[in-house]
């Protein structure tokens, strides 16, 4: 006879609730106190307040139940509570919670309501790992308290801080975390923080006016004085700075992965010169395998012109003539570049989010593109066929060959995804 569930072993219970969902585990925990007894820890495991009815439960539940709150791992506070004699009220029982999550490892604020945050001035969670908390008067001391901290991420909410011309004067804010390996923030906070840790992959939101002001290649040489070389670098910024891709270039030689991600109006001239720079860090970062350039907003699915593809295959091809080492490569028109066949610098348009009419825009294309191949594009390789089979199958490639020599030019076609790769259809001509 199969035993009844409240019978199960102890590890077979803890298997269930750490593989089930909250729900289900708060079902099962209310069988009988033998199984609540086991499953409470997967309930409170991870606590995600996305709401303010939810905040105020969970919090008093954590502040006056300290064997629950030992249990908790993560935290995300998603939401802020609108009435101020109801905040008040919930910042006095959060700030009971927080005192009791001694085995807090991940902490992630992304609440829009900064008012919240006086909660945390005296917070101290010894087994801290992974933060992510938006910049006020409270992050600096916050973060001291938490040397064992392996990710930062500051978000400031808006970033216009008047600054100085002067390089940073680094000394006298250090803060050191001898331990942290990623760091995203704000340049002042990384200038605080970098150098006195072993970061090696840092995203860095850069104030316009430092660009404009200030002496970048004293920036990044403070960068540089992380404990380890820096090999994934993003740079988000609101304008395309060549002197700053100059400054990186000259002062993180060993650079295995780059990026910018420019955040203000769109100007395709400045883009266009930024780009074409490019070439000089892609020949002087000798290890450098991934590299990308994009432009906020994110352009709606659908919207790909593939004139946009056209250039940007003539400049990845180009870099990869360059770099044998750069196997990616992600530009304006948000294709993820991808050297397929390194040898013979074999690239294909991918795309990274599950954006369809994107996807089948950049497949119609690349199959043009080698089809025609024969006739204006002499140089491609055996190896874009092969790609071009792979990705939409042997059959579909032959009947599309098959037409463009049969009219003499490329036909106008329709491509959709089938269990062989592509299928291909063609207009029928108006009678």
């Amino acid at each position: 006879m199969s035993p009844m569930l409240p019978d199960l072993p102890v590890e077979i219970i803890a298997l269930i609730s750490e593989f089930s969902s909250i729900a289900a585990v708060v079902a099962l925990s209310q069988t009988n106190r033998r199984i609540h007894s086991i499953c409470f820890r997967y309930i409170y495991r991870v606590v995600e307040l996305e709401d303010s009815a939810r905040a105020v439960k969970w919090s008093t539940t954590l502040a006056t139940n300290n064997p629950y709150a030992q249990e908790v791992r993560k935290l995300k506070l998603l939401c802020h509570i609108s009435c101020e004699h109801s905040r008040r009220r919930f910042n006095a029982t959060f700030h009971s919670a927080l005192s009791n999550l001694k085995n807090l490892e991940n902490l992630h604020l992304s609440t829009p309501h900064l008012g919240i945050l006086p909660c945390f001035s005296d917070a101290h969670f010894p087994k801290l790992r992974i933060c992510s908390l938006p910049l006020s008067l409270y992050t600096d001391p916050f973060v001291r308290r938490h040397p064992g901290l392996i990710s930062l991420y500051v978000l400031p909410e808006q970033y216009h801080m008047q600054i100085s011309s002067t390089p940073p004067d680094i000394s006298a804010a250090e803060i050191r975390l001898p331990n942290l390996r990623t760091f995203i923030g704000p340049e002042t906070f990384a200038f605080k923080v970098v150098p006195h840790s072993s970061a090696s992959r840092i995203s860095v939101m850069w104030n316009t006016r430092r660009l404009l002001l200030c002496n970048l290649s004293s920036d990044i040489a403070t960068l540089a004085l992380s404990r380890t070389e820096i090999l994934t670098l993003d740079n988000i910024v609101g304008i395309w700075d060549t002197s700053l891709l100059s400054a990186i270039v000259a002062g993180l030689p060993h650079l295995l992965k780059l990026g910018f991600w420019n955040v203000s109006v769109p100007n395709s001239d400045s883009q266009n010169i930024f780009v074409s720079r490019l070439d000089v860090a892609v020949a002087n970062l000798p290890g450098l395998t991934s590299l990308s350039v994009l432009q906020s907003p994110l352009r709606a699915p659908g919207l790909l012109n593939p004139r946009d593809l056209d250039a940007e295959f003539d400049t990845v091809r180009r870099w990869g003539s360059i770099a044998p080492t750069l196997r990616s490569a992600v530009l304006p028109s948000e294709t993820a570049w991808a050297r397929v066949y390194a040898r013979d610098n074999v690239w294909y348009p991918a795309t990274k989010s599950p954006n369809i009419p994107d996807m089948l825009i950049r497949v119609a294309w690349f199959l043009r593109r080698v089809v025609s191949s024969s006739d204006s594009d002499s140089d491609l390789g055996p190896g874009y066929a092969r790609v071009a089979e792979d990705v939409a199958g042997k059959d579909t490639l032959s009947v599309l060959r098959a037409e463009f020599e049969r009219l003499g030019r490329m036909p106008e076609f329709a491509i959709a995804p089938s269990v062989r790769g592509m299928s291909i259809s063609f207009p029928v001509p108006a009678a």
